[in-house]
């Protein structure tokens, strides 16, 4: 049988390292400048930077100084660290956002500062945007973090939200880390509950929850509820819908008899679409790899299968099981590979054009 996926996968786009070639080399009788002569320049431009962001200088200048303070301001963090704190507390909102951005860079790699972690409670909405992002730089956190990260996850504010599962990941499986991701799963915001339910998984190794909501994403809306949405809203829905079937594309590769086992939980949903959405996901694992049949196979669906095919009141629900009851016999494809290929990743940012240097 044909098997036609359309899968659409997003992220960021990776710079590959230069090639040895493309190092720059000094021409003939140029010296390399020493590597002590560079570090003295940064550390004069440090010296010049933090000199111009406290409040002798007007805020134009501080905030400029701010920016090019970012690329260097890990080469010495204490200093950085301690000449940032007073800004930290200024009533200037946008010296304060950008003062909690550059604490991020120049403690990357380290503890997440406390400060950063207090600023996504901070009333102004700049002030928080700026602390989550340098919130997303780290993966350690002092215990006193810890009761705020889990507050922020009921913040007014979506974008704090949106990054509170990963930080919670890092706080171990305690009561109030799953009830707070777990509030999270249900967010009306649809990146705020994607994240949870990846993360909740992650901590948990619970599939019927993360199959459950991958399914529910991809089954979509009925098309009555459809038909209410404005085109923007549509067109959400519809990256919704293929970023769940990427998800599922990698569970089906990485971890397929958690796949199975989820799956086979949602036959006895109560929706038919999720039942023959589920179905529908088993005659995939059926035909495209021998690692995802073995797992189909693994899960024992045959009698709950029989059940569904005799018995359903739905005929679509009826229809697939009869498919993946025969397909479960029949066996993998002999072409299908031993295990699926990651998906490539797409580089959703267009590369500006070279210059044709070809004209006169």
């Amino acid at each position: 049988m044909p098997l036609i996926i359309l899968l659409l996968l997003v992220g960021a786009p990776q710079q590959s390292p230069p090639a040895d070639d493309a190092v720059p080399v000094p021409a003939s009788g140029e010296a390399a400048p020493a590597e002590n002569e560079t570090g003295n320049r940064t550390g004069e431009e440090l010296t010049r930077v933090l000199g111009e962001i406290n409040s002798d200088h007007p805020k134009a200048k501080r905030l400029a100084a701010l920016k090019r303070l970012l690329p260097i301001a890990e080469k010495d963090p204490e200093r950085v660290s301690a000449a940032l704190v007073p800004l930290l507390k200024e009533e200037d909102s946008e010296i304060r956002g950008e003062a909690h951005l550059a604490l991020g860079m120049a403690m990357f790699g380290q503890e997440c500062p406390l400060a950063i972690v207090e600023a996504l409670h901070d009333k102004d909405d700049h002030v928080r945007h700026q602390a989550v992002v340098a919130f997303g730089m780290f993966t350690k956190y002092a215990a006193a973090a810890g009761p705020l990260i889990i507050a922020a996850a009921e913040s007014k504010d979506h974008y704090v939200r949106q990054n509170i599962p990963f930080a919670l990941r890092h706080l171990g499986k305690s009561d109030e880390v799953l009830t707070a991701m777990k509030r999270l799963c249900r967010d009306g915001n649809s990146v705020v509950a994607g994240n949870a339910h990846l993360y909740h998984f992650e901590i948990t190794s619970d599939a019927n929850i993360y199959v459950g909501y991958l399914l529910r994403e991809t089954v979509g809306l009925p098309p009555k509820e459809l038909a209410k949405l404005n085109q923007d809203q549509k067109e959400e829905h519809k990256f919704n819908v293929y970023l769940a079937a990427t998800k599922i594309y990698n569970l089906m590769r990485d971890r397929p008899l958690d796949l199975a086992h989820g799956l086979s939980h949602h036959l006895k949903h109560d929706d038919p679409r999720i039942r023959q959405c589920a179905l529908r996901q088993f005659r995939t694992m059926c035909t495209v790899s021998k690692s995802s049949f073995r797992s189909a196979l693994k899960v024992k669906p045959h009698q709950q299968l029989k059940s569904l095919a005799a018995d359903d009141p739905d005929e679509g629900v009826r229809l697939w099981a009869s498919v993946v009851l025969e397909l479960l016999k029949a066996g993998p494809p002999a072409d299908a590979p031993q295990k699926l290929q990651p998906l490539p990743t797409i580089d959703m940012f267009e590369q500006p054009a070279e210059a044709d240097d070809s004209s006169d």
